[in-house]
This record gives C-alpha cells, structure tokens and sequence, in this order.
C-alpha cells in the first residue's frame, strides 16, 4: 500500500512538470557523501543503547523548479552505517543497517547570486531498513518499511547553463523499527535519525 502511495506521488510530480511547460525547469542530480546516525536503542526483555560508526549516502533526485522558485522532487537514496556492536547476539561482530529513503519533497530556491543558488526543502515518505548479521533472522537478514521525513538545505553553482556542482546537508528522520530477533520474537528499534553531507552534481533539461 505504501509503495502504491508512492508511485501516486511520483506520478503527480511528473504530471507537474509535463503541465507546467516553460514555467518549470527540470533536472536530475547525483549525490553522495557521510552519512552520520545518532545513538538509537533496542527493545526486547530491556533497553540496549547501540551507537552507529560513520557511514555513506548516495542518491539520485529528480524533479523540478517553477520559476517563483517553489519545486518538487523525488529522492530515491541509499544510507549504509554499521553498528559498534550487535544487541541481538551474544556472540562478537556487528549489526549492518541499510536505510534506503523514498521520498517526495517540495523545495525552495532562494534568488540567484553571481552563479550560486541556494536553496531549502522538506519532505515525507517511506524509508526501507534493512539489517545484517548475526540474530536477525534466519537468512542473517531482516527488513522493515517505516515512516520517514527529511529536511534539506544546499547550495549549488552553474558551471553552464545545464550543469551544476554544489553541497548538501541532509537530516532523515524514521519512526520505530521493527524486526524478527531470528527465534520469531519481534525485536524493536526506536526511530533513527540521520545527517549527511554530500558533495552534488546537477544536470538540468
């Protein structure tokens, strides 16, 4: 049903941009850098603190600016931190957790400057976790589907008209997690929230 809600939104943006015309200048950007997430926690029988080692993101986004400087995107993207340790097994090694965000945002472009933009943005969306290692399920997996919410902020500069390179913060946010401990037993984790800083570049149609 999410992923049905989804694809409904990432239909609308496109029928935005086909509607809109010369009133809209779409693109798409590439993006990656560090990915940071913040002290979590699990629950089974009691609460075990987990912190996170620095990690990546890398995403792609596509969408479009109306010339009043309002705009939509879709963020698909890719986030991958480790754990320090692994609450759901006695024996040593860590716990891999994959977020892959999908996301629809409305943005705001400030004035241009010289060949700089500026520019905000905030969204809603699913956000697919995935967890690795030892405890998490019989495969040594296990999966959930959450929501999530996103805020942005960057600056961009035009190398040309078509091309651009710029910096952009990133914070995700997701409600609690939930996965299979491996015995059938529901283990949850509190919701986690992320900050990236990645390096982008820009091509507009």
């Amino acid at each position: 049903m999410k992923t049905r809600k989804m694809s409904a939104l990432a239909g609308a943006v496109a029928l935005a941009i086909i509607a809109t015309g010369q009133n809209l200048y779409a693109g798409v950007s590439f993006e990656g850098g560090i990915s940071v997430v913040e002290d979590s926690a699990f629950h089974d029988d009691a609460a075990t603190k987990v912190s996170f080692d620095p990690g990546l993101r890398l995403d792609f986004r596509i969408g479009g600016t109306f010339t009043n400087g309002l705009g939509l995107d879709v963020d698909l993207g890719l986030i991958y931190n480790q754990m320090k340790v692994n609450p759901l097994s006695t024996e040593s090694g860590t716990l891999g957790f994959y977020q892959i965000p999908m996301m629809l945002e409305v943005t705001y472009t400030l004035p241009t400057f010289g060949g700089f933009r500026a520019y905000l943005g905030g969204g809603i969306g699913a956000v697919y976790g995935i967890f690795t290692g030892n405890g998490t399920g019989l495969l040594g997996f296990d999966s959930d589907l959450t929501f999530g919410y996103q805020a942005t902020a960057g600056l961009k500069y035009a190398l040309s008209e078509r091309w651009e390179i710029g910096l952009a913060y990133r914070f995700l946010g997701t409600t609690e997690h939930e996965l299979d401990s491996g015995f059938g037993s529901a283990v949850k984790m509190d919701g986690t929230l992320t900050h990236s800083l990645m390096a982008t570049i820009s091509f507009k149609f």
